[in-house]
């Protein structure tokens, strides 16, 4: 001990010409014991070194190299041994000897070691897939032993409840692991739990380390499919088909595919379907010429990575009479209180066609109709209501939907006077109805005025006689 002593001391006082680093593989021991040592030795002379001898405790010394030129380096690996003593003090120390310039140098570095507890350190997890579950199914779950600690592990045995499976023994170095899987029924997870009975490598004490299952998500897989069609289509034509996808589950999707069984499969569907997802797609059929009807099935790949299918309700398409040479047809629309009739014959020319309603009888009667033709005329029924109008030609008949019509008796909303009076008068507004009112009360003031002044004139002779007869007498 005085030695190294005076090896360092000479040491912190030599210049730094030539520098010594060691590293030890480990530093933690229960005992004494032996572990390896990286020494690399640098000379930072501006001239070589001669005889550079290593000294390591436990270990004859070592000659590096008989000369180490200037700016060079060398490194050497090998065993050491850690006495009770250097754990006691808590490092080891590494020497190099060399001679520069003719004179004796010395270069030392210590490695720091520590005296480690007899304690076994350890974790045991019983770890279920990272995903949902769902009812019904077997549930792969893992028991694991890890070495947490800095004390080895031998005997390692691990009991896995709740089929009693018994797996081991096992030796467990530190920071290592051992595991086993078992398949567990969904209904029995709440039962997992684990024990591992193990001892110190070092003094052979036992040890016992328990884990239960931690909680887990249920898998709730909802996913609605809803499909949207045409009611009908006539003979010969195409129908449309739209699926709408709705995910309100816990679970993700990839993958998607939609088929509707005859019809093909529904495009642009996403890559991802996530929880709270919607999506729609459609499609066209091939011609139909009777009622069909379509099945719709989507299928995925759970998150799990289970493949999974859905169908969505069956839904039917009627298929209605293509349009042949009897296709005559009227149309009824209301209008400002008026209706407004289409008639179109088809792809057949007809003649005498007549238009009408079964409370009026026929309003407009048409001497022929070129196929593929139409005409159309505005009607005002006398009276309001809804009417339903039929187009008659030789023996094809069809009729309208309902249609209202105000009718000419309310057009304008008079009252029963008001009618009474446009009646009396033969004037259809009120406005001229008074102007002509007006213009009769003036004529009868300006006769009467007339007549007045006549009167005047003649009496004024009269009064003159009256006059003189009193100034006579």
């Amino acid at each position: 001990m005085l030695t190294a002593a005076v090896l360092w001391a000479l040491y912190a006082c030599a210049p730094a010409e030539v520098r010594l680093l060691a590293d030890l593989d480990k530093d933690g021991f229960h005992a004494a014991g032996s572990t390896a040592v990286h020494v690399t030795v640098t000379n930072s002379n501006p001239e070589s070194v001669e005889n550079l001898i290593l000294i390591i405790p436990g270990q004859p010394d070592a000659l590096l190299a008989e000369t180490l030129g200037a700016g060079e380096s060398i490194e050497f690996t090998g065993p050491v041994r850690v006495s009770a003593d250097a754990l006691s003090l808590g490092f080891v120390s590494v020497t190099l000897k060399y001679e520069s310039k003719g004179l004796d140098s010395l270069e030392q570095t210590l490695c720091s070691v520590r005296k480690l507890e007899d304690k076994v350190e350890a974790r045991l997890v019983c770890a279920l897939p990272d995903r949902p579950l769902s009812e019904g199914e077997s549930v792969k779950v893992s028991y694991t032993l890890v070495n947490t600690g800095e004390t080895g592990i031998s005997e390692a045995v691990i009991t896995c409840l709740p089929d009693g499976f018994v797996f081991g023994p096992n030796d467990v170095p530190v920071g290592e692991c051992i595991r086993v899987e078992r398949a567990v029924p969904y209904e029995a997870l709440s039962q997992v739990s684990a024990r591992a009975d193990c001892k110190s490598q070092v003094s052979g004490t036992p040890y016992t380390f328990e884990a239960v299952i931690g909680q887990w998500t249920v898998l709730n897989e909802d996913v609605r499919l809803t499909v949207v069609r045409d009611e009908s289509v006539k003979a010969g034509q195409c129908a449309h088909l739209t699926l709408q996808i709705e995910n309100l589950g816990t679970c993700s999707y990839t993958g998607l595919n939609a088929f509707a069984e005859g019809a093909g499969r529904f495009r642009g569907l996403p890559g991802l379907l996530a929880p709270g997802g919607f999506v729609a797609s459609s499609l066209v059929t091939n011609a139909l010429e009777a009622d069909t009807a379509f099945t719709v099935t989507l299928t995925a790949l759970r998150e799990d990575g289970a493949q999974v299918s859905f169908a969505a309700p069956e839904v039917t398409v009627k298929v209605l009479p293509a349009e042949t040479g009897e296709g005559l047809s009227v149309e009824a629309k209301a209008e400002d209180g008026k209706i407004l009739v289409t008639v179109r014959s088809g792809d057949k020319r007809l003649e005498n066609l007549r238009v009408g309603t079964e409370k009026t009888g026929d309003i407009r009667v048409l001497a022929a109709l070129e196929a593929n033709c139409e005409a159309s005329f505005v009607w005002e029924p006398d009276e309001a209501g809804e009417y339903i109008l039929y187009a008659r030609s030789e023996g094809q008949e069809a009729f309208s939907e309902p249609a209202h019509a105000s009718g000419r008796q309310a057009e304008d909303g008079e009252g029963a006077a008001e009618k009474l009076l446009y009646g009396l008068i033969g004037v259809k507004r009120l406005p001229l109805m008074l102007f002509g009112a007006f213009s009769l009360a003036g004529a009868l003031m300006l006769a009467l005025l007339l007549r007045k002044s006549e009167k005047n004139a003649g009496q004024k002779p009269r009064r003159g006689k009256r006059a003189g007869k009193a100034k006579k007498a």
